[in-house]
């Protein structure tokens, strides 16, 4: 087998061999050889005159080019300038090239460039100039700019450009038709101060091939360039400012109508894919511009920063960390002082929105922005509006679902939001952050509505509104370790207020119904939450006052939070602040209430909870057969103690029911067993109750006026032993009294009994001293000797006859505390209490 290249040779030779041998034949004909030796002719007549055309010009090169700048200046209104032209015939033969370097354009009245070229390179065919037209193949602009301005005053100097009117009618000029157009480097600019306009585009490397049909100029571009901005307002700033731009266009310019139009074009914008479709018309009467872009997956902010700085301001106000698709409508006119009417629509999934105070995750939704959001108004930041359609989104755990959420106002943003979700009491916890508050478990369904300004702060709590649907949740109020389970309910909330109907809860073993109506909570969001204020209905059929003994233990610190952007940490902030720091107006009522061995019915009472200030303003309730009311206060005085201020009357209770109540107010001597009777009272005392509920050694203070009415001692041990000493034929077991008054004054636990009459079926008394809990009982009780020889009636009911009376001769006893601690009666045949008390009045 031969080699490859034999084998080819082997085909290749025998073709050139016929090929050769025809165009022999070809050439003998008479026709072709005429033909061909004209054509020889001709061009070499053609290179004589190329070969002339460049000797004329190298000789005459300075007395050309002061003509050439004198034809362009008389051919144009502004200054025309051309530093040097150079002439190569050779180069491109059979076309010509033609260079011109430094070329410029200026104004006549400022004498500033508004054309300047470094090099402008072309090609031209003699037969291209020689028609109708002129034809030139192709133009290359390097290194320069052409600025178009109108200043202040509204001079332009566009004008420079225009062409001088010819007098002569007859002299018309060719046209000049450029087939393609090179540009490197150069700078196009389009300013105007009075429109407040400017758009500026420089083309790092730019091709253009031009084909003309009629009054229609095809031109098929293809650029790399980089804006520095489309101003249609600059007071509103510039679009595409600094981008860079590649792509392919296919122009059409309509010279009669004025237009420039192109289809959908693929054009890399930041170098990320975009499709734009747009058309302008530059008729001054009519002008006008529509710009179509689109693209898919391209960053938020590097779609928002081809926008104006007023439009990413309110833009970047949030964040979208994946990418988004984005369509975006431009047109308007392009008269003076016109804003374009700018439409931008964008729809993104699973993306994560992060705002000033939060962020959501696995976000799906589509958005708008319409800088007209008022038709027919301007078309300003002011009047501007975006909108999120169908959001979702989650936020930690909690999905929100809104419609149509709204900014308007672009100078001053304000945000209108609708959001739903269902969510756990877990998630609410994570999400609000309260130092105060622990959502434990159970689940919840939220709804919010807000319509305020968008910032980072919590006075925008003062225009959230919504409504919190509770559902078998447990909340934990940490300061004073209160556990709400079983809550179920609404809450709703609004502006500046807070309503909760009929919230069910449970603390303990009392179970509630619960009403709230919160005023001024606007105030949270200030430096003053202590003026916010909520009004509290409480109802409850059995209450078990044990279950709120914490109330008096030691304040909690408060749950320490990580700090996190994911929560609403400075409103959570304010809302603490209100808790802890707000007024809470307590109106309760309650069918059965007990502690311990209290028990009393139809409790009903207002309070008011102010940091560490409590006020009972007012509270009946119905106890052991009678009525009590109440009034006082409870003040933190420390992390361990409070101090209790009451004021308190009792009217029509039964003694022995009250006493077993309150467990014989810590008397050790006398029971609820040993008395019987009605009791009226009033009572004013202040005393201090540890973090354990219990009470405070020597902290019980103030003044006690009663009345027992029908009053018995019933086997009271220390009135039956004085029969070891007198009275020893009566009962002293049963002992009924007239009605017994006095006032006691207490004074660190300590009870000064004022001298009383102590009228009863076995005898007379009258009792005075001092009794403690401390161990210094110092009773006086004087006996008078009529009790020795009158019999009390058994069947005649006691009558008091004053304490100030003379009853004539005494015994009198006296009962103090033994070393054992136990109350002891013996005989004061020395009267030393009375002279005692008497000295201590003398001083």
């Amino acid at each position: 087998m031969l080699p490859r290249s034999l084998d080819r040779n082997k085909t290749y030779l025998p073709v050139m061999a016929s090929i050769t041998s025809n165009m022999r034949d070809w050439l003998h004909h008479k026709i072709v050889r005429v033909t061909a030796i004209a054509l020889l002719a001709l061009m070499g007549l053609y290179a004589l005159l190329l070969l002339g055309l460049q000797l004329y010009i190298s000789g005459n090169k300075e007395k050309l080019l002061a003509e050439l700048n004198q034809k362009l200046t008389t051919g144009l209104k502004g200054d025309v300038h051309l530093q040097n032209v150079r002439v190569n015939v050779w180069a491109h033969f059979p076309q010509v090239e033609i260079t011109l370097e430094n070329f410029t354009i200026t104004d006549t009245l400022h004498h500033v460039p508004l054309v300047s070229i470094e090099k402008i390179f072309t090609r031209v065919a003699l037969t291209d100039v020689l028609g109708k037209r002129i034809n030139v193949r192709a133009v290359t602009l390097s290194n320069g700019f052409v600025h178009i301005a109108t200043d202040s005053t509204g001079y332009s100097n566009k004008y420079a450009l225009m062409p001088v009117k010819s007098n002569n009618a007859g002299n018309r000029k060719k046209e000049v038709f450029v087939k393609e157009v090179e540009l490197n480097n150069i700078t196009a600019i389009s300013e105007d101060a009075v429109k407040q306009k400017h758009f500026e585009i420089l083309f790092q490397h730019a091709t253009a091939s031009l084909h003309k049909r009629d009054t229609v100029i095809d031109i098929r571009l293809r650029e790399r360039a980089i804006l520095k901005g489309l101003g249609f307002n600059l007071a509103k700033g510039q679009y595409l400012l600094n981008k860079s731009i590649e792509g392919r266009w296919d122009l059409h310019v309509n010279t009669a109508t004025k237009t420039i139009s192109f289809p959908a074009s693929k054009i890399d914008i930041d170098k990320h894919p975009f499709e734009l479709q747009g058309s302008f018309t530059l008729d001054t009467a009519q002008s006008h511009f529509n710009l179509l872009v689109k693209t898919k997956q391209v960053g938020y902010r590097q779609a928002g920063e081809l926008l104006t700085a007023n439009i990413q301001r309110a833009l970047f106000r949030v964040n979208l960390l994946q990418p988004v698709d984005v369509t975006a409508h431009i047109e308007g006119s392009m008269a003076s002082g016109t804003t374009p009417l700018v439409k931008v629509d964008w729809a993104t999934t699973n993306n994560t929105l992060v705002t000033p105070a939060i962020a959501f995750n696995t976000c799906s939704f589509t958005g708008t922005f319409f800088n007209e959001d008022t038709l027919g108004q301007p078309r300003t930041d002011g009047n501007s509006i975006i909108t999120l359609h169908t959001f979702t989104g989650d936020w930690g755990g909690i999905l929100l679902k809104g419609n149509n959420t709204i900014v308007r106002n672009l100078e001053h943003p304000n945000l209108v939001f609708d959001f739903a979700s269902s969510c756990s009491f877990p998630a609410l916890d994570d999400k609000f952050g309260l130092r105060t508050l622990r959502f434990v478990k159970g689940n919840a369904r939220l709804q919010l509505q807000y319509n305020g300004p968008l910032v980072a702060d919590a006075s925008a709590m003062e225009n959230l509104s919504g409504k919190l649907v509770l559902q078998n949740g447990e909340v934990h109020y940490e300061p004073r370790n209160l556990t709400f389970s079983n809550c179920n309910g609404e809450i709703t909330f609004s502006d500046n207020d807070v309503e909760v109907k009929k919230l069910q809860c449970n603390i303990g073993s009392s179970k509630f119904t619960v009403a709230i109506q919160g005023n001024d909570i606007g105030r949270m969001a200030s430096s003053d939450p202590g003026k916010s204020s909520l009004l509290c209905y409480v109802y409850s059929d059995s209450l078990n006052l044990k279950d709120f003994k914490s109330l008096f233990g030691k304040p909690q610190g408060g749950i320490e939070r990580k700090k996190s952007k994911q929560n609403l940490a400075r409103a959570a902030f304010r809302f603490d602040q209100l808790l802890e720091r707000g007024t809470f107006l307590l109106n309760i009522k309650a069918a059965y209430i007990r502690l311990n061995q209290f028990t009393a019915t139809n409790l009903d009472g207002t309070m008011s909870f102010k940091h560490n200030f409590w006020q009972m303003q007012n509270a009946t309730v119905q106890h052991a057969g009678g009525n009590v009311s109440l009034k006082g206060n409870v003040r933190q005085t420390g992390n361990a103690e409070h101090v209790l201020d009451i004021n308190t009357r009792l009217q029509n209770v039964d003694v022995r029911k009250l006493f077993y109540a309150f467990e014989n107010f810590g008397l050790s001597g006398l029971s609820y067993q040993n008395l019987q009777g009605t009791m009226d009272m009033t009572a004013n005392v202040s005393l201090g109750v540890n973090y354990k509920s219990a009470l405070i050694p020597n902290s019980v203070n103030g003044n006690i006026f009663f009345s027992l009415k029908d009053g018995a001692l019933i086997n009271f041990e220390p009135i039956r032993r004085i029969q070891q000493y007198v009275f020893k034929d009566r009962d002293l077991r049963n002992i009924h009294f007239a009605e017994l008054t006095d006032s006691l004054l207490i004074k660190e636990d300590e009870i000064t009994i004022k001298r009383m009459e102590v009228q009863s079926t076995a005898l007379t008394l009258f009792v005075e001293g001092l009794y403690s809990m401390k161990g210094n009982t110092d009773i006086s009780i004087q006996v008078p000797l009529s009790n020795f020889v009158e019999q009390k009636d058994l069947h005649e009911k006691p009558k008091n006859q004053g304490v100030d009376r003379k009853v004539g001769p005494s015994v009198y006893l006296r009962a103090k505390t033994d070393l054992k601690g136990n109350i002891k009666i013996g005989l004061d045949l020395f009267k030393k209490l009375r002279r005692k008390d008497r000295d201590k009045n003398k001083t």
